[in-house]
């Protein structure tokens, strides 16, 4: 028996055609759906990369900032060491207001001096000679100005004490060479030179202060002799075998 269809073709291809479109719409629903939680996905991805990439900038422009202070402190420590070194070289490691003291002890009254140097000589031989003029590392009452082009000898070096002056006779020079002899300051005493010379008068070598005493002028009645001398050593503090 045949099926006997009642409804118009046109309103079941109506039906069919509103169920293909409900259909369509559903699927295009479905993928704008997983379109907008991919995008949302997205951007929070994107939102913690950007917020990773910040961090990272933070915390490179604190390496940097660390680095540079790094820098800056090893430059400055390598200064400090320059300048440690430069006042090693430079040091002399002598105490010269105890010399000074030593001597004022050791120089008696009958005594006066004109030169009182320390001069400074390398003790290595592998290093230049020291020029002809002498290098003083101290000068006391010399007459005239140091040479522009003097220069102190640095490093290791050694001190030679040239003491010259008046004394009243021989026997104060040989005294004092005697009493630098059993100093612990000094060794190697030497006498450079010691002459015979006329001065003013006889006051100005008895005592170390003139300025209590009545000024006189001095005439050939008032010229006495005196000795006219050189001494040479050299500090204690250093022994060459």
């Amino acid at each position: 028996m045949t099926e006997v269809e009642f409804l118009p073709s046109w309103y079941t291809s109506g039906k069919r055609r509103q169920f293909g479109y409900r259909t369509q719409y559903v699927a295009l629903g479905g993928m704008l759906a997983v379109m907008v939680v991919w995008s949302l996905s997205a951007a929070r991805s994107i939102s913690y990369a950007r917020a990773d990439i910040n961090d990272l900038a933070i915390a490179e422009a604190s390496a940097l900032a660390v680095t540079a202070q790094v820098a800056s402190a090893n430059t400055q420590l390598a200064a400090l060491k320059a300048r440690a070194a430069a006042l090693q070289k430079i040091d002399s490691r002598i105490d010269v207001p105890a010399v000074l003291g030593e001597l004022s002890y050791l120089i008696e009254h009958g005594i006066v001096l004109r030169r009182l140097e320390l001069v400074g000589e390398k003790l290595r031989p592998d290093t230049p000679a020291l020029p002809t003029t002498a290098v003083p590392a101290v000068r006391i009452a010399r007459q005239g100005m140091p040479d522009a082009a003097d220069q102190l000898p640095i490093g290791e070096v050694r001190f030679k004490v040239v003491i010259s002056g008046l004394a009243g006779d021989s026997s104060d020079v040989a005294g004092l060479i005697v009493a630098l002899e059993g100093s612990p300051y000094f060794n190697r005493v030497a006498l450079s030179f010691s002459r015979t010379v006329l001065v003013g008068h006889r006051g100005s070598l008895e005592s170390k202060s003139a300025a209590n005493q009545t000024r006189q002028t001095p005439g050939p009645a008032d010229a006495v002799a005196a000795s006219e001398f050189e001494i040479t050593c050299y500090l204690a503090n250093c022994r060459i075998d």
